[in-house]
């Protein structure tokens, strides 16, 4: 036993003193979900009133704050919290929560796939960690035991992993820069499979601009899929957790709305009885404004970037503007005279 108990020290010691090289080296620090420390740094510097959008990477791709805070006329500076769903529900509304100010206005816009199952990945949680140490007390209670096991057993290689592939694409595209210039063809930054997913390419408001000047390039996978249906147990789960988040936004004097998220259109086809009855369940329980309608958010696969959630070009910029726009007219209604 004490043999055991030994060997497992030297293993958690070792572990511990490579993933502390890492992240000294801060390496990759243009890794995507290293983000989430530049937007908790937003969301405890940004001026108030505020309005802070908290999702997966829908919203991290599919929103042009900028356009956003044109249609409030300035009066609320934007802070887009959106990054991966892989986070899960609760720890994204754990993120917000932390930073919220009395003023601001919070716009929920989780996928539904968030509402719909445990999306929460180890993988993904360990990766924010790495960079964001201090976001564990954000993480739900009921996985912090997991999450640290993963982090222990798996997080150096993981990390180890990210840095040769950062390395690759780094050494890659320099030389795709050297033969296109050698062309006359100009130079291009992140080409193939990383495009969009750095830190660098998102703007002061965490808004990921990398797919803003591009057409839709996703194609949807070919066949038909079984439409989703709702578990009772995961949609009571969600419906719980923004409950309490909107209760404890309501007591710091923060006003909740809810946004649906962008949906594919031949999804949104298949998925249309399990969406209407996710809408009809959250509008019913919440009690809160919604600022758009499930339908008014469907878009063909040419507005899609590299997934079925991902906005890309003039989506971004046209549903921003909606977005915007209903904002603006909630605020109206809801400073009006005898409201």
């Amino acid at each position: 036993m004490r043999r055991y108990l030994a060997l497992m020290a030297v293993f958690i010691l070792v572990q511990g003193v490579i993933l502390g090289v890492l992240i000294w080296l801060d390496t990759p620090s243009d890794y995507y979900l290293a983000a989430s420390v530049d937007k908790s740094r937003r969301l405890d510097e940004a001026p108030s009133p505020r309005v802070v959008f908290v999702g997966g990477s829908s919203l991290a791709f599919g929103l042009n704050s900028g356009v956003v805070a044109e249609e409030l006329d300035g009066a609320y500076h934007p802070v887009n919290m959106g990054l991966h769903a892989g986070m899960g529900l609760e720890f994204e509304l754990n993120m917000a929560r932390c930073g919220i100010k009395q003023g601001d206005i919070v716009v929920l816009s989780p996928e539904y796939e968030q509402l719909w199952s445990d999306i929460l990945s180890d993988t993904t949680v360990v990766r924010i960690l790495a960079y964001h140490p201090g976001a564990i007390s954000q993480v739900p209670s009921w996985k912090v035991g997991e999450v640290l096991f993963r982090a222990f057993k798996d997080g150096p290689s993981m990390l180890a992993r990210d840095l040769a592939a950062m390395q690759y694409y780094g050494v890659r595209n320099t030389l795709v820069d050297w033969v296109r210039k050698a062309l006359g063809r100009g130079s291009v930054s992140k080409v193939g499979e990383d495009v969009g997913y750095h830190r660098s390419t998102f703007n002061e408001y965490g808004d990921q601009t990398a797919a803003w000047e591009v057409a839709g390039s996703y194609r949807p996978t070919a066949g038909e899929r079984t439409a989703r249906s709702l578990s009772d147990e995961r949609m009571q789960n969600a419906l719980d957790a923004i409950r309490l988040f909107i209760d404890s936004c309501h007591a710091l004097g923060v006003q909740v709305v809810y946004a649906y998220p962008p949906v594919l259109d031949t999804e949104y086809e298949v998925d249309k009885p399990a969406i209407e009855e996710t809408a009809q369940l959250l509008e019913f329980a919440l009690g809160i404004a919604f600022l758009n309608r499930p339908s008014e958010e469907v878009y063909p696969a040419s507005s899609f970037y590299d997934t079925a959630h991902h906005l890309a070009g003039m989506a971004v910029q046209e549903r921003s503007q909606r977005l915007g726009a209903s904002l603006a007219q909630l605020l109206v209604v809801s400073t009006s005279p005898g409201r």
